[in-house]
């Protein structure tokens, strides 16, 4: 009988490693997804190990830092800033998947001295608030409703509530308004319409490779890992039960999430709705496109329609 013969190792290391590899980025694929501050992003955004207050003497702002608590007992962070009065309504920002409330200090002050209250929240997992992981909308629309809450019983804030959100943040203001009926008006902006339409759009952005293929392979593991029901992430669905007035914006040049998404949505909205293009503008570029004149047109939208939705009331 021969000996065997010893493995090549060269083709060790160009078959056996590559397996190895392949076998223990599908393992891990749930936690660099939904884990908020996983180390491997945080190679690509150094933001994500840091945590950060709101610096409102920055931009000169008086707001206040709050805490609550979700549902499923997680401390939660928000701010907030006290509009001028009349005040007209309280407008509360969503930010977008690995974002934080901090980003919306430099435009606060558009809604405040229009006289709307405005308050940002730290979505679960991210910056100051509790979590390890995101639930792309599924959780965190729970943890929206429970601010509002707060909001009634500890501020004396009462509605109209404008949820103004941003890609998942979008996808989350959708979520709330389709449950939550002190939800007077939505401000939409870079809204996908479903967790499968992003994945390839995020993977050939990130990577240039496009793989129609692979949403299945993505979804069920990483929903699996949350415990989130399949297709629960579906913003299109969501937005056919929406009874308030919808505004929709969106970059014509944005690779991660692309228009016509936006215009899915748009379509099955039965209530008040208008959309805004913006030429240039990518997934997170709209404020600095768009300029002054964006949230202009944004306030123009609430005033408009608030005002006939109170008008509407009293004649009850």
């Amino acid at each position: 009988m021969k000996p065997l013969k010893k493995p090549n190792r060269i083709l060790v290391f160009v078959i056996v490693l590559p397996l190895f590899f392949i076998a223990g980025s599908l393992l891990y694929l749930p936690y660099v997804v939904a884990e908020v501050k996983n180390p491997v992003a945080a190679l690509f955004n150094d933001k994500l190990s840091k945590i950060e207050r709101p610096d409102f003497k920055k931009f000169q702002l008086t707001g206040k830092e709050i805490s609550f608590m979700t549902e499923d007992s997680l401390r939660m962070s928000a701010y907030l800033i006290y509009g001028q009065q009349p005040v007209k309504g309280t407008v509360i920002a969503l930010h977008g998947y690995r974002s934080n409330k901090n980003k919306y200090l430099s435009v606060a002050r558009y809604f405040t001295q229009a006289g709307y209250h405005f308050a940002a929240i730290d979505l679960r997992g991210h910056n100051q608030s509790e979590g390890d992981f995101t639930g792309f909308s599924y959780y965190e629309k729970a943890d929206v409703s429970a601010f509002i809450s707060y909001l009634e019983n500890n501020e004396n804030i009462h509605p109209p509530f404008i949820l103004y959100g941003h890609s998942i943040g979008a996808a989350t203001a959708l979520a709330v308004a389709s449950e939550n009926k002190k939800v007077s008006a939505l401000v939409l902006e870079s809204v996908f319409a479903s967790f499968e339409d992003i994945i390839p759009n995020y993977i050939e952005f990130y990577t240039g490779i496009a793989i129609d293929s692979l949403p299945a392979h993505v979804e069920k593991p990483v929903f699996d890992f949350l415990k989130i029901p399949a297709g629960q992430i579906k913003p299109v669905a969501q937005a056919e039960k929406i009874e308030v007035p919808v505004l929709i914006i969106h970059g014509r040049d944005d690779c991660k999430v692309p228009i016509a998404q936006a215009e899915r949505i748009y379509e099955v909205i039965q209530a008040p709705k208008s959309f805004i293009r913006i030429e240039g503008a990518t997934h997170n570029t709209l404020w600095e496109t768009g300029g002054a004149d964006y949230f202009r047109r944004i306030l123009s939208f609430l005033d408009k329609h608030l005002q006939q939705s109170h008008s509407s009331d009293f004649s009850l």
